[in-house]
């Protein structure tokens, strides 16, 4: 797959315009999380744009998690009961989520 330049810049403002919120606005996040409202623009980067494995995006595609919000929003408990979803992709998972400031199973 293939991205024109346009595409790849504004997905690369939209993480960062993310990432910008997540270390500003944590509480934010937590809330929207929380109360299941909708989450900002940033939270809208389709999981396909992010630096996953192949396999974890192929997990998330089949748990119904196309974007960075409904990554934060599914639990665990949610994920393991997906097919393929084991010990590397949690790791993964929550390594990344880490990296931008989301605790994830806690």
């Amino acid at each position: 797959m293939e991205i024109s330049r346009e595409q790849f810049e504004k997905s690369k403002d939209y993480y960062n315009k993310y990432r910008k919120l997540t270390e500003r606005h944590q509480s934010i996040m937590n809330q929207y999380i929380r109360y299941n409202n909708t989450l900002p623009m940033e939270y809208n980067t389709p999981i396909g744009n992010l630096d996953l494995s192949i396999r974890l995006k192929n997990v998330l595609a089949g748990a119904k998690v196309y974007t960075l919000g409904d990554m934060c929003k599914v639990t665990p408990l949610e994920m393991y009961r997906q097919r393929n979803f084991g010990k590397k992709c949690q790791n993964e998972m929550k390594e990344f989520l880490n990296d931008i400031g989301i605790e994830w199973g806690h």
